[in-house]
């Protein structure tokens, strides 16, 4: 039933396969057939299965293409030994085997039987428990159903795939999104390039130094800002030092913003002055926290909470922004704030309140 059938759909099927094949599946209606399929256990090696070291021994033989008896070309001194030790491991596995089969069906076991004497009988072993089964009433000339041929004129073809591209055109459909609460990088390790360069374009390479184009502004400077700030949070004991060497590895792949490394730090180190900072870190807190909640049920908001920190039974939430004109957009960032606080109030925390918090240096201090 796990397996893919020869035909999808159809539940009224026959599969054959052997007992290996069997292992783990079940159906209503199991047939064990060919009753002469039996073997005896025959050792072709011996594996001794003790010890933190495997030894093994084998005979050596010739097969015999118009016969199944072998000729042995040679064997070891004590291979009685060791055949008359591996013989009980293999009847275990045949019983294993067995066990396996009698146990596939849910409602109704069929065991095929052959009166005549067969020396190793395949399910043998079942005899003497078919005493009280019913055995099965075989009609000399069975009824097989009339195949009727299927219609496969023009109309019906097209009526076919009407209704498959109908179905498709419906899995095509989603049935959920998963939308960000924005649009910024959030994790350390993962630098977004700034200036977009075409490349069928060289002129594109130099860019004028405008506000959207500076080393220090664009994903890449938030990013790095974001990664100072996170590791200042985490680590009470950070120095002036550190922080550059971080942001070296942070801007490994931004080599434009190596000119502005040094600004960069000094802004943290003034944002660690900040009274509001000095609450948080003294606070229970959190750094960059991740979240995903459901905003209906076809919907999934993710997103990363920059920093949040717990006073009188109530968490506050910081969102970075290193933007040049926080003050003329804070308009557009209140459904963001808002995300956050629904965030929060998925998993409980009913009072919470949001802010934006400008991380940029001030002219007199730049």
């Amino acid at each position: 039933m796990e397996s893919l059938p020869l035909e999808a759909g159809r539940t009224e099927v026959v599969r054959i396969m052997n007992l290996h094949k069997a292992k783990g599946l079940e159906a209503n209606d199991v047939f064990l057939a060919d009753p002469a399929g039996g073997v005896s256990p025959r050792v072709d090696v011996r594996i001794q299965r003790s010890g933190l070291t495997a030894f093994g021994w084998l005979k050596i033989v010739r097969k015999n293409e118009n016969s199944w008896a072998d000729k042995l070309l040679a064997e070891p001194a004590d291979w009685q030994d060791h055949e008359n030790v591996e013989v009980p491991y293999l009847e275990a596995e045949d019983d294993r085997l067995l066990y396996v089969a009698a146990t596939r069906a849910r409602e109704v076991l069929v065991i095929s039987r052959c009166m005549s004497n067969l020396r190793n009988p395949a399910w043998g072993i079942l005899n003497d428990l078919l005493a009280e089964a019913k055995e099965l009433n075989i009609p000399a000339k069975p009824t097989v159903a009339p195949v009727e041929p299927l219609d496969c004129g023009k109309d019906t073809q097209v009526i076919a795939e009407n209704a498959r591209n109908a179905s498709l055109a419906r899995l095509y459909e989603p049935s959920w999104s998963i939308t960000s609460a924005t649009a910024e990088a959030r994790q350390i390790a993962r630098m977004v390039r700034s200036v977009e360069v075409a490349s069928d374009d060289p002129s594109k390479v130099v860019s004028t130094d405008t506000p959207t184009h500076r080393a220090d502004a664009g994903h890449a400077w938030g990013t790095l800002i974001h990664g100072l700030l996170e590791h200042a949070m985490r680590h009470k004991a950070w120095t002036y030092s550190d922080l550059y060497r971080l942001a070296m590895w942070l801007s490994m792949e931004e080599p434009d913003l190596r000119s502005v490394l040094e600004q960069a730090v000094r802004t943290v180190l003034e944002v660690s002055k900040a009274e509001i900072w000095q609450k948080a870190e003294q606070s229970e807190h959190s750094v960059e926290t991740p979240f995903t909640y459901a905003a209906d049920k076809n919907q999934l908001i993710t997103g990363v909470i920059d920093l949040m920190f717990k006073q009188l039974q109530s968490w506050h939430i910081l969102d970075y922004k290193t933007d040049l004109d926080v003050a003329d957009q804070s308009a557009s960032y209140a459904e963001q704030l808002k995300m956050y606080e629904r965030a929060l109030a998925a998993i409980g925390i009913a009072k919470a309140s949001s802010q934006l918090y400008p991380v940029r240096l001030t002219p007199t201090n730049k």
